[in-house]
């Protein structure tokens, strides 16, 4: 609702010598902030200056809006991964994750695996996981969604001809969560023991 001329004229009125004013632009994974300073007698800039930052929980909260969002995700998801003797197993599961923060989750997943190639044995793998996770990089600014990395830890229940052999389970995974509103889908892949790796995709709902 105002340009430079009522700036000035404003400015004249109240008896200033230098006036600060600016504007606040956004776009999809920030803000632009451009600053301006003005002397008022001679109509020369004093300073002139363009800030660029991301979003964050301190700009959320410099923009004076709510800090909340959706921090709670529920997903099903398939995967392949190394729990077979030969070749690869398909898995199917459970995961999740809760954000303590704008990047920051962590959260459990339950897969099972059946090694359908092994002919001599009947092999079922059941991984139950803990996992942290951190978004480095979000697609479209939106907190909790993105390019993220992942710690994962946990126990697996090998099956193995109806004996049981438990044994540690742990690795680290990549992916990327895209969002639309409320639903998501995640692929993702991980590396560890002892599946060794695994690839899948997710899809779940956030809250």
């Amino acid at each position: 609702m105002v340009n430079e001329k009522t700036i000035v004229s404003a400015a004249e009125r109240l008896g200033a010598r230098y006036i600060l004013f600016g504007k606040l632009e956004e776009y999809k994974s920030g803000c632009s902030l451009l600053v301006r300073m003005l002397d008022v007698k001679t109509g020369a800039y004093l300073f002139r200056r363009t800030y660029q930052f991301q979003y964050s929980q301190k700009a959320e909260q410099l923009l004076e809006r709510s800090p909340s969002f959706k921090k709670t995700s529920l997903a099903i998801f398939c995967e392949a991964n190394k729990n077979s003797i030969e070749s690869i197993a398909p898995a199917a599961g459970l995961s999740f994750d809760y954000a303590f923060f704008r990047k920051l989750s962590a959260g459990a997943k339950i897969a099972v695996s059946h090694d359908i190639y092994e002919k001599e044995n009947k092999v079922f793998a059941l991984e139950t996981l803990a996992a942290v996770r951190w978004y480095f990089a979000s697609l479209s600014g939106e907190p909790v969604t993105g390019f993220f990395v992942e710690a994962q830890a946990g126990a697996v229940f090998l099956l193995v001809n109806s004996e049981l052999r438990p044994k540690f389970d742990g690795g680290a995974g990549a992916g990327c969560r895209i969002a639309f509103g409320g639903f998501y889908l995640e692929p993702e892949i991980r590396f560890g023991y002892p599946y060794i790796f695994g690839a899948g995709i997710a899809a779940g709902m956030r809250f």
